[in-house]
């Protein structure tokens, strides 16, 4: 979002996946040596191309307007789903994953807060945020 055009955009967050995710799994390599590298980063490698174009798109949150929101509510799904799951296991057996809950359910609240300005926008994200 911070980038000057959206091109720029597209091209640092590839570049960012590009070099970060094999370096976690080079990493947990180190720890594991089960190859993980070869094993996991065949599947991230299609995330990584994705970057791309969500890169690009990603962009366009940053004119604050009500298209903004909908170009996070895939993120803020994703977050929800993950948030559904960790919380089934908080609950089934507690505390464990408590602080993933918790993270998860503030993440929901501070994307549309942190992301945009206008705040008719940030009330809509927040709101929708818990009835999706």
């Amino acid at each position: 979002m911070n980038s000057k055009s959206a091109k720029d955009s597209a091209l640092k967050c590839f570049v960012f996946f590009l070099i970060s995710q094999p370096l976690v799994y080079l990493v947990q390599d180190l720890f594991k040596h089960n190859n993980l590298f070869f094993t996991y980063y065949r599947f991230w490698i299609l995330w990584t191309i994705a970057c791309l174009p969500m890169g690009f798109i990603g962009y366009y949150m940053k004119k604050d307007k009500w298209w903004g929101l909908l170009i996070l509510i895939p993120m803020l799904l994703l977050t929800g789903e993950i948030l559904a799951g960790y919380l089934s296991k908080t609950m089934f057996s507690f505390p464990r994953h408590l602080l993933t809950t918790i993270f998860c359910i503030s993440m929901l609240i501070i994307y549309p807060l942190a992301i945009f300005k206008n705040k008719k926008i940030k009330t809509i994200g927040v709101v929708k945020c818990f009835t999706l």
